[in-house]
């Protein structure tokens, strides 16, 4: 990139000594090693300090993605560590300018060390057949095929549209444990939201009486628990930024403060001159040019005076200013908050209503099983071409996957 096509962005002084560190990781890290990306995934960039340049880009049908400063970048089929260190090279190029309260421009060059870069969303994958709802869902780390047919809501008739005792209480199982699922995440969210909000390390819920696998509890517990301390990191470093902001501030006062003891003696010291030669002028002791000399010197003097005591204030408003920051900082993610946690437990009471409704209807149903007569296809686009899978419920998916669930042999 040459010097005339760099980008320049205009940063406020709130930022000005901010620190940034730098460090490039999955959110959420799939199952699987050396995951490449694809179109469909959504990957987020962010910078300590510098909230203007967080931003989530979607990996584009052309396999690119177009990120602030630099523009696009080549995403599909690298991996993340791979991606981060294009990024990084790409940035390295890039020029920030700031404002000084002087009116200057300051350049601010983005190094090796300044960005994060994550993947914030994998692109979905795809369920039909004799599923109750058909059709693409989010995809999270981990996420095996029996996690995938809770959430499509169970079993359902598909393209047999009959009406079948056991295949409506298979179907109900399947309701069940969706809602089990998202009870348990909802729960989980109220406990990470709660400890935010206090500042405290609860234990984690103990679900050993739910009916799901342990291994669903843990993979959610491990979700909530990065997210909070995700969360509590990224917190720390935008109040840090802010902190040493204002610390810096009060360095340039203090250097000001002493400055203006020096200026407004020395500006006394030229107006006790002025006099001192004007009452010499008047007895005709000394001519006027030295008199007019002496006039200059303290009008400069008191310009001095005048110019210290207006950067001091200017710079005391923006400390002020910081300050404000600083507190609304706390205040608006404890409202963030509160309304998340509103939101969570509103969902719990609901969840917890339909569960027991249909647990009451599988009881009156009897809640046969037909898991013996479920047939499973994968249908995954891998190094070699499109490949078809037979998979158990328990093995994991992958980003796109594509899954075919049939129930056979249903009379």
């Amino acid at each position: 990139m040459t010097t005339t096509s760099k980008k320049v962005l205009t940063w406020s002084r709130a930022v000005r000594w901010a620190s940034v560190s730098i460090v490039y990781f999955a959110l959420q890290a799939p199952a699987f090693a050396e995951y490449r990306l694809a179109p469909g995934d959504v990957l987020e960039l962010s910078v300590a300090g510098f909230s203007d340049l967080r931003q989530k880009a979607t990996v584009g049908v052309d396999g690119d993605i177009v990120l602030p400063l630099v523009g696009s970048i080549k995403a599909a089929d690298r991996t993340l560590p791979e991606l981060s260190q294009a990024v990084r090279q790409a940035y390295s190029s890039a020029v920030l300018q700031q404002r000084t309260p002087g009116g200057q421009s300051e350049p601010i060059v983005i190094t090796s060390n300044e960005i994060t870069l994550q993947i914030a969303e994998y692109r979905p994958v795809y369920l039909g057949g004799d599923v109750a709802n058909p059709g693409q869902q989010a995809y999270r780390p981990g996420m095996t095929l029996r996690q995938a047919i809770m959430v499509a809501g169970g079993y359902g008739a598909g393209r047999a549209g009959i009406a079948n005792p056991r295949l409506e209480a298979l179907q109900l199982r399947g309701e069940i444990e969706a809602l089990w699922v998202q009870q348990v995440k909802d729960q989980a969210s109220a406990w990470r939201i709660n400890n935010e909000l206090q500042g405290s390390e609860s234990p984690f819920p103990d679900f050993s009486q739910s009916p799901l696998d342990r291994t669903v509890i843990n993979q959610i517990k491990t979700t909530e628990e990065d997210q909070l301390r995700t969360r509590r990191a990224d917190l720390a470093k935008r109040k840090a930024s802010i902190e040493k902001t204002i610390v810096q501030a009060d360095k340039r006062l203090a250097l000001l403060s002493e400055q203006m003891k020096n200026e407004e003696a020395g500006s006394q010291a030229d107006a006790e001159d002025f006099a001192r030669i004007s009452s010499l002028f008047e007895k005709g002791n000394v001519a006027v040019n030295r008199l007019s000399d002496a006039r200059r010197t303290m009008l400069f003097s008191g310009t001095r005076v005048l110019q210290t005591t207006s950067a001091m204030s200017q710079l005391e408003r923006e400390r002020e200013t910081l300050r404000r920051s600083l507190e609304e900082i706390d205040a608006k993610t404890r409202i963030e908050l509160n309304d998340s946690l509103q939101q969570v437990n509103a969902r719990i009471a609901q969840s917890q209503v339909k569960l027991s409704a249909l647990e009451e209807k599988l009881r009156y149903l009897g809640g046969s099983r037909l898991q013996e007569n479920l047939i499973f296809s994968v249908i995954r686009k891998g190094a070699t071409g499109v490949e078809r899978l037979t998979p158990q419920e328990d093995d994991e998916l992958r980003p796109g996957d594509v899954i075919e669930v049939t129930i056979q042999d249903i009379l």
